[in-house]
């Protein structure tokens, strides 16, 4: 209001210019939109989903016609609205069936296998028994012999046992320390991070667009519902008919609807647990 106003008043003589309007045109350019003026519908629904998907959601053949014009669009875009969701859903089952190769990406695993068999002596199997010390003898005698008359230092050395090899190198190894520190997850068996990372961040991306079309086909619903009572608080003849054969198919489709509303709220990315848990049962074929 202001700015028509303001613009109104250029053509009169008696108005004065600010100070920091030179001329009219200056003075103009401050109050119009810089942006152009386009004539471009930015109202509409972009909707992406297969063609096989849309059949399912089609009306009869003739049935939308009888129906008001509103009418007709609103229940166009809702079914183009459920064949995104089921396209949708389609896509995030398909995805969600690659979890195990995205944690253990065949390559990786090729390596790991390739790095086994090329070590000479797993890191797991330490020597059964150290070797003996070189340059050292056994004395005739130690304390251990001498039992018939035994002294307060023989004692404490014969209540000591001997040290397993085995257990202490396993005690003392890097391994066992860091299974206390670090909770436990996949260690040198090919899982790839990176790659899971990125397969969790997709799938989390797929279930979002679900839930997007969901609440799209929702709000389309919502709609027609409203349409329809305002349509029939005052029909005529020969759209009471159409109205009654609308219903029918109508509330057919909404348990299709439910359905895959059910389908969405079932939708979660797998665990790392699951996933691993499948690789040790040798679900995969490698």
């Amino acid at each position: 209001m202001y700015r028509a106003r303001a613009c109104s008043q250029l053509g009169n003589a008696g108005h004065n210019r600010p100070f920091w309007a030179r001329s009219e045109v200056s003075y103009r350019v401050h109050f119009d939109d810089p942006r152009p003026q386009r004539n471009v519908v930015d109202h509409f629904e972009n909707f992406s989903y297969k063609a096989e998907h849309h059949d399912v959601w089609l009306a009869p053949d003739g049935m939308l016609h009888s129906l008001p014009e509103s009418l007709q669009h609103t229940v166009k875009d809702w079914q183009k609205a459920g064949a995104a969701l089921s396209t949708a859903l389609e896509r995030s089952e398909a995805f969600s069936s690659e979890a195990l190769s995205a944690a253990y990406p065949k390559g990786s695993r090729r390596n790991f296998e390739q790095m086994i068999s090329g070590a000479q002596q797993p890191f797991n199997s330490p020597p059964m028994m150290l070797p003996p010390p070189i340059g050292m003898e056994s004395p005739p005698y130690t304390p251990y012999d001498i039992l018939a008359c035994p002294t307060p230092l023989s004692l404490d050395m014969i209540s000591q046992k001997a040290v397993d090899a085995r257990t202490l190198y396993l005690e003392l190894s890097p391994l066992s320390i860091a299974d206390d520190l670090y909770p436990a997850r996949p260690r040198l068996d090919g899982f790839n991070e990176v790659s899971w990372e990125h397969y969790t961040e997709r799938h989390d991306a797929l279930i979002k667009d679900c839930q997007i079309a969901l609440q799209r086909l929702k709000g389309y619903k919502r709609t027609i519902d409203i349409t329809l009572i305002e349509e029939k608080s005052q029909p005529d003849l020969e759209s009471k008919s159409a109205f009654e054969t609308f219903d029918k198919w109508w509330t057919g489709m909404q348990t299709k609807a439910e359905a895959l509303e059910q389908q969405v709220q079932e939708l979660d990315v797998p665990t790392l647990g699951e996933v691993t848990a499948m690789a040790n049962a040798g679900i995969a074929s490698w």
